[in-house]
């Protein structure tokens, strides 16, 4: 029993270890909580990249000539991209046929951020010379 003089209250060594576990807590909510930033500024990057690389594929075969060669550049938003055309053969047509329309490769590769990147591939529909 305690006697009526004795302070009701926490002791020094409880309210340490409440700071403690505090300090824990805290410290595995800013990690989880900025790990998410990270994931969602990465998600962000992927996004821009992709709207940009579908306006640059676009552009192959108007304002880039259908033909084979390679070119690079730079996006606004700071991204590099690289756009590599090469003829590809189409399966199953024999040495005689002459076919209505060539086939390019399309590939084109975007960067950003120094580490991350993106790369594209399709085919386009050429006529022939």
């Amino acid at each position: 029993m305690r006697s009526s003089d004795d302070a009701a209250g926490f002791t020094l060594i409880e309210v340490l270890i409440a700071f403690v576990i505090m300090t824990v807590m805290l410290g595995a909510l800013f990690k989880a909580f900025s790990g998410g930033l990270r994931g969602l500024d990465a998600s962000e990057g992927y996004a821009i990249a992709a709207m940009e690389a579908q306006s640059k594929l676009a552009e192959v075969g108007r304002s880039f000539p259908l033909e084979p060669g390679a070119t690079s550049g730079e996006f606004e938003s700071g991204a590099h991209w690289s756009l590599d055309i090469s003829p590809f053969d189409l399966p199953n047509l024999s040495s005689n046929d002459e076919p209505p329309l060539l086939a390019y490769k399309v590939e084109l590769q975007v960067t950003w951020d120094e580490t991350r990147g993106l790369t594209f591939e399709t085919l386009r529909l050429g006529e022939p010379e």
